[in-house]
């Protein structure tokens, strides 16, 4: 609980350049990061982030995948983010296709995209979104990524450590 916390104020930080101090923001989490939303939600309403939409709430909303791997969201959620300005969450962007999956949702149901945020991002941004983050590829200069039909660690034969997901870390033993 005390990353999540220590990773909504920083994020809290950043994701107050990219809009005006007063509007109805929608934080859209990506890859089950609710409770990191929850947390970046009452930072910004302690920094007197202010929220234009009738009772003054910040959204804090989570998506589901359908069975074409597209994002969607319910019906009670559409209202939240029509005509709203969007933020959309995300514990890490590496290729940016679960990015692009989610802009394009925000965009179908009428969000005003206003950029994303992650705690670790390999871009600053994609097609013309600006990504902000906690941790990059200058925080991690080894930092590399491999579809895993092109892996060169597979192909010299050699195991990996872990992986990393919105999971958590999971050793490889």
């Amino acid at each position: 609980m005390k990353i999540e916390r220590a990773c909504a104020v920083v994020e809290c930080e950043f994701i107050t350049g990219f809009a005006p101090k007063y509007y109805a923001l929608v934080a859209a989490c990506c890859e089950s990061n609710a409770k990191f939303g929850a947390f970046l939600a009452e930072e910004l309403a302690k920094g007197g982030f202010l929220s234009t939409n009738a009772h003054k709430s910040i959204y804090v909303i989570s998506p589901e995948f359908n069975n074409n791997s597209q994002i969607i969201f319910r019906d009670n959620l559409i209202p939240m983010i029509r005509d709203k300005h969007v933020m959309i969450l995300m514990a890490s962007v590496t290729t940016g296709r679960t990015l692009n999956k989610a802009v394009e949702s925000i965009q179908y149901y009428g969000g005003i995209l206003q950029g994303a945020s992650a705690i670790f991002s390999a871009m600053d941004s994609l097609d013309g979104v600006p990504i902000k983050s906690v941790f990059g590829k200058k925080d991690l200069p080894d930092y590399t990524y491999s579809d895993y039909r092109d892996c060169p660690l597979c192909k010299a034969g050699k195991k990996i450590d872990a992986l990393v997901n919105t999971f958590g870390y999971s050793p490889m033993g």
